[in-house]
C-alpha cells in the first residue's frame, strides 16, 4: 500500500477545518470504522490495523492511522500515516517502522476523510517493542553554503518536527520542513570539516546517508586594481562566496572594507577610510575560511 504524497497532505488542513464528526453523534449518515489490535509488535515496528462498518456511506478520499503517547491522537498533533488509493475491502492496515520506541505505551486511532467529515475510530493502546532506524535514499544540493536549504529524502522520518534530529557531522542542523518522506534543514552558520556525514536520528536509531556532504569553500581568483586611493573601489573575483554580506569580511591591513555589493563569484568593496600603511595584505574571512591573497595591495597618498 503506497503513502500519500506530501502533495496530499497539503490538503488535510482543508478538512480538519470543515465539518469534523467524531463516533457519538446520534446522525450515522456518515462512515464509521474501527480501530483493531495492533499485530506483529516486534523490535522492527508493528502492524495497525482497522476494519470498517459502513465503508459505502460516503466516497472516501484519505485513510489511516495517528498514534501518539498520549490519550486521543489526532491529526494535527500526532505521528500519522495517511493513504488515498481505493480500498478493496473493508479492511486496511499499515506497518510502522519506524518511531516507535522501547517500551513505551502507544495509542492508536484509525481515521477516515471524506468530501464532508473526519472520522476517528475507537483508540487501542499497545506496548512497543521499539522499532528500526529511518533510511535516507538521497540528499541534495550534496554541496552548499552556510543558511543555505538542504532536502532530504527517505523513508520513515517522523511528521513531528521535533522528532526528527538531523546533523551535518557532529553539528545539528534547523528543520525547516518535514513528513515521512522528506525533510528540507538549514545548514548551520558554524565552522565545520569541509567534508562531513549527513544523518538523521530518530527514537535513539540512526540513519547515515551515502556520501558526504561538502561545505563550499570560497575561493580568490583575482583581486582588481591592486592600487588605489581611499575610497576607490576593488573588485575580489572568485568562486562560491556566500551571497550573505554578513558571511564575508574583506580586509586591508586588518581594518574592514565596507562591502558594495557581493555574488557569488565576486565581492565588490571600498578601500578603507582609515587606511594608511602603503603596502597591505587583502585577506577575506568567509564562513570559518582565511583567504590571503598574495599580492599586497598599494595605496596612492598623492
Amino acid at each position: 500500500m503506497k503513502r500519500i504524497s506530501i502533495f496530499l497532505l497539503l490538503l488535510l488542513p482543508f478538512y480538519l477545518f470543515t465539518k469534523c464528526i467524531t463516533e457519538d453523534v446520534s446522525d450515522r449518515n456518515y462512515p464509521r470504522l474501527m480501530t483493531l489490535d495492533v499485530s506483529d509488535n516486534t523490535v522492527g515496528g508493528a502492524r495497525y490495523n482497522a476494519r470498517f462498518l459502513n465503508p459505502n456511506k460516503n466516497p472516501i478520499r484519505f485513510y489511516g492511522f495517528v498514534w501518539s503517547e498520549e490519550h486521543l491522537p489526532n491529526l494535527e498533533e500526532s505521528e500519522k500515516v495517511v493513504f488515498s488509493e481505493p480500498l478493496i475491502s473493508n479492511k486496511f492496515s499499515s506497518e510502522i517502522t519506524t518511531t516507535l520506541l522501547f517500551p513505551y505505551r502507544y495509542y492508536v486511532r484509525a481515521f477516515i476523510i471524506t468530501d464532508d467529515y473526519l472520522v476517528y475510530g475507537n483508540e487501542v493502546y499497545f506496548l512497543s517493542n521499539g522499532s528500526l532506524a529511518p533510511t535516507i535514499s538521497s540528499f541534495a544540493p550534496q554541496s552548499a553554503s552556510w543558511s543555505d536549504t538542504l532536502r532530504i529524502w527517505g523513508k520513515g522520518f517522523s511528521n513531528m518536527k521535533s522528532k526528527n534530529s538531523v546533523f551535518l557531522g557532529a553539528i545539528e542542523t534547523e528543520v525547516i520542513t518535514y513528513s515521512d518522506s522528506l525533510l528540507t534543514i538549514k545548514v548551520p552558520e558554524k565552522n565545520n570539516a569541509h567534508s562531513v556525514p549527513l544523518s538523521v536520528t530518530l527514537t535513539r536509531k540512526t540513519a547515515t546517508a551515502v556520501g558526504n556532504f561538502l561545505y563550499l569553500v570560497p575561493t580568490i581568483l583575482s583581486v582588481a586594481p591592486l592600487s588605489g586611493k581611499i575610497k576607490d573601489t576593488i573588485t575580489v573575483t572568485g568562486i562560491n562566496f556566500n551571497t550573505n554580506p554578513k558571511f564575508n569580511n574583506v580586509t586591508i591591513n586588518e581594518i574592514s572594507a565596507p562591502v558594495v555589493s557581493i555574488s557569488k563569484t565576486a565581492i565588490r568593496v571600498l578601500v578603507p577610510e582609515t587606511l594608511t600603511r602603503s603596502e597591505s595584505s587583502l585577506i577575506l574571512r568567509s564562513m570559518g575560511n582565511t583567504i590571503i591573497w598574495p599580492q599586497s595591495f598599494k595605496l596612492d597618498i598623492h
